[in-house]
């Protein structure tokens, strides 16, 4: 009967040992490198073309227009680079789509939780090289709720447009663009 007890015992201590809580599971890198990677070469490939950029804002039926003559291309597209770049981009966070048409395909990425900052990442390439990117997020928390559609077509043309409602005051759209000529 003892013999018995002790194995009971030495069971019971191995399914409590086993029981332990885990580490979460969930891959450490962002799945979005590749499209990180994209906008780094876009940085480097447009500060050496030496391209003016003229930026334009439009809200509430206003707008406004400045041309650069040498802008700093990293700060231009630090908004697309933050947002894959974000250490909360887990690779189980989303669920991948895509679809082929001959040279053409398009890779949907759709977040699996409301909590993740991106809802949706899409990737148009055109004969395996990147030719946008369309990007959506949002945020909600007790101070605002905010989304952004961010649209990057190639060659430092992008468009950016946001709306941010405070708990408290007035809500905010706008929407940026950048042109190369």
């Amino acid at each position: 009967m003892k013999l018995y007890y002790r194995f009971f015992i030495l069971a019971f201590a191995i399914f409590i040992s086993g029981c332990g809580s885990k580490e979460n599971s969930y891959v450490s890198h962002s799945p979005f490198k590749f499209v990180e990677n994209y906008f780094q070469s876009e940085i480097t490939t447009l500060q050496r073309s030496g391209k003016p950029l003229k930026k334009s804002i439009f809200r509430d039926s206003h707008s406004e227009s400045e041309v650069l003559s040498n802008p700093d291309w990293k700060k231009e597209l630090s908004v697309f680079v933050s947002r894959v770049t974000d250490k909360r981009n887990f690779e189980n966070s989303f669920k991948l789509d895509s679809v082929t048409k001959i040279n053409q395909k398009i890779l949907n990425y759709t977040a699996r939780d409301k909590s993740v900052e991106i809802q949706q990442l899409s990737v148009y390439q055109t004969n395996l090289q990147i030719d946008s990117i369309y990007i959506v997020t949002f945020v909600s928390n007790m101070y605002y709720t905010a989304s952004d559609t961010l649209h990057y077509s190639g060659n430092g043309n992008y468009r950016i447009s946001a709306t941010d409602k405070p708990v408290i005051g007035k809500e905010i759209r706008f929407v940026l663009t950048g042109n190369t000529p």
